[in-house]
């Protein structure tokens, strides 16, 4: 939870929750958590050749220049106003971990507002045989503009290798297609003055994880087969007998009178000679 305003030009307020990622690597104009001659404070971090040191956003503050040492921890990635301590923890989590430990593959992103309104969007993501990720998004109870200040929503996708969000595009009325090659894990949204942002602010409205289609998902467990020593085969059934008929008795009889005479002839023929 940000204290003090000396970060209040950045529209970093007092009481506002930030998101940060665990690191002691930063750039210039990166907004860090640092430990300055033992003390710590949030400020954007300046560094121009080997001198290092720290900046305030606030006009009425000076910067700060270590006289022992300066120590990065964490550099901020978004800024979250008057959110539960449950939720922060948990996108913290999916921030500093998710994306080393998941691997993205198609499916389903459900986005929520992460302050507390009723905005939600649907995202559907699909690898094409380009291998491209078609990325279908609708959204509800958007408002137009977000604030007098920014009112522009554009899109953006955490890569599952981890590094800088992925730019996928201006959500417009609410209702978009997207395209992108690079695997991700999360989608989230930003409110901006300027649609050709090259980087996301710190201003989440939205933020959704990529969850598997379950519809799509395969059975966890085979279909069991019987087993065939304790299966009785069923007996084959017997074939009536067909009954004799008047026409058939009759041949017969006539195949055994004509068999006889045949016989009496031959007999007669060998007791002449």
């Amino acid at each position: 939870e940000v204290k003090g305003d000396s970060m209040i030009d950045e529209g970093i307020k007092e009481g506002d929750l930030v998101i940060v990622e665990r690191s002691e690597d930063a750039k210039d104009g990166d907004i860090v958590i640092a430990e300055i001659d033992g003390g710590w404070t949030m400020k954007y971090f300046r560094k121009k050749g080997e001198k290092a040191w720290l900046e305030p956003a606030n006009k009425n503050y000076k910067p700060i220049y270590p006289e022992h040492s300066l120590n990065i921890n964490a550099v901020v990635k978004a800024v979250i106003r008057k959110l539960s301590a449950f939720v922060v923890a948990l996108l913290a989590l999916l921030m500093l971990v998710g994306p080393r430990n998941v691997k993205a593959t198609e499916g389903e992103i459900e986005l929520s507002s992460t302050v507390g309104e009723a905005t939600k969007c649907y995202a559907a993501s699909v690898l094409m045989r380009d291998l491209f990720y078609n990325i279908v998004m609708s959204c509800r109870d958007l408002k137009y503009p977000a604030n007098p200040d920014l009112f522009i929503y554009l899109v953006w996708a955490t890569p599952s290798a981890g590094g800088k969000a992925v730019k996928l595009g201006d959500l417009g009325v609410g209702k978009a297609f997207f395209r992108t090659k690079t695997t991700f894990t999360n989608i989230f949204v930003t409110q901006e003055n300027n649609v050709g942002a090259p980087t996301p602010s710190r201003n989440v409205s939205l933020y959704g994880d990529v969850k598997s289609l379950e519809f799509l998902r395969l059975p966890s467990t085979p279909t069991p087969i019987p087993d065939a020593s304790q299966t009785t085969a069923s007996p084959l059934p017997i074939p009536p007998e067909p009954k004799e008929t008047i026409f058939s008795a009759l041949k017969k009889a006539g195949l055994i009178f004509g068999g006889v005479v045949v016989l009496i002839v031959l007999v007669v023929i060998i007791t002449r000679r």
